[in-house]
């Protein structure tokens, strides 16, 4: 399964990881494929790993963290939106289980 990190703009090779799929033919949700790639971790990962992998990503791209300049500053503000709002669905989708 090969999905497209939409917010880094890069091509990542996720393999499911073991017993993800339940039923044989299972297919998982393109939306919450997405929101796991925009959090660069395979489909299925766990609570803890999502929550640190947030984590790590917001620290890595916080808008203050370029304010000199305003186009990278833009850019950080929409990816870190876009990074909260896979945690927030991942989070409620993984409670939900």
């Amino acid at each position: 399964m090969i999905s497209l990190c939409l917010s880094f703009g890069k091509l990542k090779n996720f393999p499911p990881p073991a017993g993800s799929n339940k039923g044989a033919g299972q297919v998982p949700d393109s939306v919450l494929l997405r929101y796991y790639a925009n959090l660069e971790v395979p489909y299925g990962t766990g609570l803890d790993t999502v929550r640190r992998t947030w984590r790590r990503l917001i620290k890595k791209y916080r808008p203050d963290l370029y304010s000199a300049d305003e186009d990278k500053k833009r850019l950080t503000a929409d990816l870190v939106q876009g990074l909260n709002r896979a945690y927030g669905k991942l989070v409620t989708h993984l409670q939900r289980k």
